[in-house]
């Protein structure tokens, strides 16, 4: 599917980056960048990291004009009010990350951007937010894991085109039952948005998950819990 694939030589092949895998070892990676002319229009800079672990993540770019770069949990701004991640960077299953792309190139085509609010999460700073909320109704027991904790699950919303977020009856991160994809208190305007959003993400390989209308689980390809943690840099 990816296409013009280029190895990026930067006066060597391979970066040592200190990101931690499970064994908190230090493991060598390779840059790449990619160009996916099978999904993104010519004029839009597409390139998404490969970091060669053996858990095989990529990163989104969300820097263009098909995302808006809302990830919540780099910043106070979420239901926690404590910043979990180092920075705020999207890394996904290789599958999953093509995925989103397709998503975000189908947004574009209706006049919209996805907004992403959460990817791939470590098994570890998982452990951090049960510490601080403890209730599996709102944050998965590490124990067990998320999609999220294996790379294959998103949290998306959609604004237009000028930057504006669209009316989803309720904020991300909003645990009522108005965040209930099927709630009928919330306005039709609201109602027509999530349908949107959810028809962009099953059309690209996502599954919804009935009580977020934000979440979105990629289609029934099962990952390994993971605890790799990305660079800063």
């Amino acid at each position: 599917m990816l296409r013009n694939i280029m190895i990026l030589l930067a006066g060597a092949n391979l970066f040592s980056c200190q990101n931690k895998v499970q064994n908190n070892q230090p493991v060598n990676e390779k840059i790449i960048a990619i160009q996916d002319s099978n999904t993104l229009d010519s004029n839009v800079v597409s390139t998404i990291e490969l970091v060669e672990n053996k858990e095989g993540f990529k990163e989104v770019i969300l820097d263009n004009e098909y995302f808006l770069n809302e990830m919540k949990y780099a910043t106070k701004d979420n239901f926690l009010k404590a910043k979990i991640y180092p920075c705020a960077k999207c890394y996904l299953r290789q599958q999953v990350s093509e995925s989103l792309i397709n998503a975000s190139k189908i947004a574009k085509q209706k006049g919209y951007k996805l907004i992403v609010f959460d990817c791939y999460r470590p098994l570890s700073l998982q452990k951090k937010m049960f510490e601080i909320v403890s209730n599996k109704k709102y944050v998965a027991d590490p124990k067990k894991g998320s999609k999220h904790n294996r790379g294959a699950a998103v949290d998306v919303g959609l604004a237009n085109e000028d930057n504006t977020p669209l009316d989803m009856g309720t904020e991300f991160d909003d645990f009522s039952e108005k965040a209930h994809y099927s709630n009928s208190e919330i306005s039709s305007i609201a109602k027509n948005n999530r349908l949107i959003l959810r028809n962009i993400m099953t059309q690209a390989g996502f599954e919804p998950y009935e009580n977020e209308w934000w979440h979105f689980n990629f289609k029934n390809v099962d990952f390994p819990l993971s605890d790799f943690e990305w660079s800063c840099q």
